[in-house]
């Protein structure tokens, strides 16, 4: 079932900082620094993603009916976490596009790269964290989370394996 939300969840999110980042990188081009404009695409992008994020996880639902049950819950904290992926990608662009400015780097060639695998990395990070706080929290009866848990608790005792053998 995690395999159904991450796509969607990191593919939107990261959708929405490449529209950010590229606006902010030609506001930047134009104006220097200006901080109003990007604020404004910002909020924009904010509300936008919200609906659209709603339409895809009742999509899945849908379309997965009978082997995802989708509680007020569950849709709340998946809402509530792409907010917060969203809001930190888009901090995070503003970060890497003033530091490849002020290092005379062109940000328009490597924010966009730099910007996907960051809302991979941090979209999977923050969507195992919804799937664990719900189970935690007995919110969440899918028994896929089970695999992701396990595997994670498998990738915790290599760490711990190898760190002590070394």
């Amino acid at each position: 079932v995690f395999a159904l939300f991450l796509p969607v969840f990191t593919g939107i999110t990261g959708s929405f900082a490449g529209i950010y980042s590229s606006e902010a990188i030609a506001h930047l081009h134009l104006f220097q620094l200006n901080p109003m404009l990007p604020r404004k695409t910002a909020l924009t992008l904010l509300i936008l993603s919200n609906p659209v994020q709603l339409i895809l996880v009742l999509l899945i639902g849908f379309l997965n009916y009978g082997h995802v049950s989708l509680s007020f819950t569950f849709i709340f904290s998946y809402i509530v976490a792409e907010n917060v992926q969203v809001l930190l990608l888009m901090a995070l662009a503003d970060l890497l596009i003033k530091l490849s400015w002020k290092f005379s780097i062109k940000p328009e060639s490597n924010v966009p790269v730099l910007m996907s695998t960051l809302s991979d990395f941090s979209g999977t990070l923050v969507l195992v964290s919804v799937f664990y706080l719900l189970k935690q929290m007995g919110k969440l009866g899918i028994p896929a989370v089970k695999i992701v848990l396990n595997a994670a608790e498998l990738v915790k005792e290599i760490t711990t394996t190898l760190a002590a053998t070394a």
